[in-house]
């Protein structure tokens, strides 16, 4: 049981970490564009402005 809970604590914080390091790229290339993130239905648009 316990192995358990520390894997899903363990997938918890990878899937959390995933999700920060994101959202702190996309804050990061706003800075750099601030048209960037502003695309078709609110998603971000950070990979096209990387091309």
């Amino acid at each position: 049981m316990f192995e358990e809970e520390v894997h899903d604590a363990i997938e918890y914080l990878t899937a959390h970490n995933e999700l920060m390091a994101s959202e702190w790229a996309r804050m990061m290339a706003r800075e750099i564009d601030s048209k960037i993130g502003s695309g078709a239905r609110g998603e971000s648009n950070v990979s096209s402005a990387l091309r």
